[in-house]
C-alpha cells in the first residue's frame, strides 16, 4: 500500500541484473520465496543492510549474514521507508519486490471464457483444459513442480483426448470435478492466489493426470520426493544446498551421496 509515496528506487525481481548495483544501499526485499531469499542473500554482499519482509509461518533454519534481517508484512510505505505489521518503521533507499508473477492472457478474447481472479485461472479441468472451450489447453500453469516432466505429462494427458483415444467428460462433470478438488485445496489451507501451487501436493496431481487419462507412464514418485527434498534443503541451508548430490535408487527411493574429503562445486 502507498507505493507512490516512496521516493527511493522500486523494482521487481524481473528487472534484477546484478547485486553490485546495490552497493551501500539500504534494501527492502518483499517476499521470501526462492527468488526473494536468493536475491536478499546476494544483495547483502554489497548493501549496507537488507531487510526481507514476508509472512512465512515456519522460521528459516538458515543463519543469515549479520546485515540481513527479517520483518513481517509491509503495512504501508512512507516517503523514506516502510512501516511493518509489527508496528516498527525503517528507512530504505531501494525496494525490491520478489512477489512472484501474475497470470495474464491479453491475447485471449472474451469468447474463450477464461478469467483470472487473484491469480486463479478459471475454469480449467485438471489445471489445463479450458472447460468453456475444451479444444484449448494451458500447459505449465502449476508451479513448485518438476517443471519439464510436468509439461510432458500435461501434454500427453491432453493429447489422449485431442487424438480421439478418449472423450473428455461433459462440461458439467468437469466443473464438478474441479469444484471438488479445489474445495479440498481450500480446506488444506491454500489461498485463492495459490490455486495452481503444487509443492508437496504435486505427486497427487501427477497421479490424477495419469490415472484419469489411462497413461502407461507418469512421473516416478522418486522425482517428486527429490523435488520436495531439494525445496526443503533450500529453506534449511541456503548456503549449502547447491552442493547436495543425490543418487536415484529406484522408482520410489533416492539416497544422498556424501563425498568425503572432496569439495563440490556450487
Amino acid at each position: 500500500p502507498n507505493m507512490e509515496a516512496f521516493r527511493g528506487l522500486q523494482l521487481h525481481s524481473h528487472d534484477y541484473r546484478s547485486s553490485d548495483k546495490f552497493k551501500d544501499e539500504s534494501v527492502l526485499v518483499v517476499g521470501a520465496g526462492p527468488s526473494g531469499m536468493d536475491l536478499a542473500l546476494e544483495i547483502s554482499k554489497h548493501a549496507t543492510r537488507v531487510v526481507m519482509s514476508h509472512h512465512t509461518k515456519e522460521p528459516f533454519k538458515t543463519i543469515f549474514p549479520a546485515n540481513l534481517t527479517q520483518k513481517p508484512d509491509v503495512q504501508e510505505l512512507t516517503a523514506t521507508g516502510a512501516r511493518f505489521a509489527d508496528g516498527s518503521e525503517e528507512p530504505f533507499t531501494v525496494i525490491l519486490y520478489c512477489t512472484g508473477y501474475r497470470y495474464s492472457f491479453p491475447f485471449l478474447g472474451p469468447s474463450c471464457g477464461i478469467t483470472v481472479q487473484d491469480n486463479y485461472v478459471q475454469p480449467l479441468y485438471k489445471h489445463c483444459v479450458n472447460i468453456n472451450q475444451p479444444s484449448m489447453a494451458f500447459i505449465g500453469l502449476p508451479y513448485y513442480v518438476c517443471a519439464g516432466q510436468m509439461f510432458d505429462l500435461q501434454a500427453r494427458f491432453c493429447l489422449r483426448y485431442y487424438s480421439g483415444q478418449l472423450d473428455l467428460p461433459g462440461a458439467e462433470a468437469m466443473h464438478e470435478d474441479t469444484r471438488l478438488r479445489m474445495e479440498q485445496r481450500w480446506n488444506r489451507g491454500f489461498r485463492t492466489r495459490q490455486a495452481h501451487m503444487m509443492g508437496p501436493a504435486q505427486g497427487e496431481y501427477y497421479e490424477d493426470l495419469q490415472r484419469t487419462a489411462g497413461l502407461p507412464d507418469g512421473i516416478k514418485p522418486v522425482m517428486t520426493k527429490l523435488h520436495n527434498e531439494s525445496s526443503q534443503r533450500f529453506n534449511d541451508d541456503l548456503f549449502g544446498f547447491r552442493r547436495d548430490v543425490f543418487r536415484i535408487v529406484d522408482d520410489e527411493n533416492f539416497e544422498e551421496v556424501v563425498e568425503v574429503g572432496e569439495d563440490r562445486e556450487m
